[in-house]
């Protein structure tokens, strides 16, 4: 990724832990920094688990977003291709 998108996101993150630490919630934090719920979903999580420092940039790695070799887009996976 572009070193300024890369920092564009970053920032974008970083506006939205302001916002989760005031209590607003993800569709109006998504809303007013024009991204969609989903990926804020998934960056308040990860503030919830490890604050602001866990959205800066190099700490933002795709395992986050598949929960690991055995997280629920394994699951989906697994289903999806067993029929399930």
């Amino acid at each position: 990724m572009a070193v300024e998108r890369q920092q564009f996101r970053e920032e974008l993150r970083l506006q939205a832990a302001e916002r989760f630490a005031r209590g607003e919630t993800s569709s109006v934090t998504a809303e007013d920094l024009r991204v969609s719920v989903r990926p804020l979903r998934r960056w308040r999580q990860m503030w919830d688990a490890g604050g602001p420092r866990a959205l800066r940039s190099g700490t933002v790695k795709r395992s986050a977003r598949c929960h690991g070799p055995g997280g629920a887009d394994a699951d989906r996976f697994g289903r999806r291709h067993r029929g399930g």
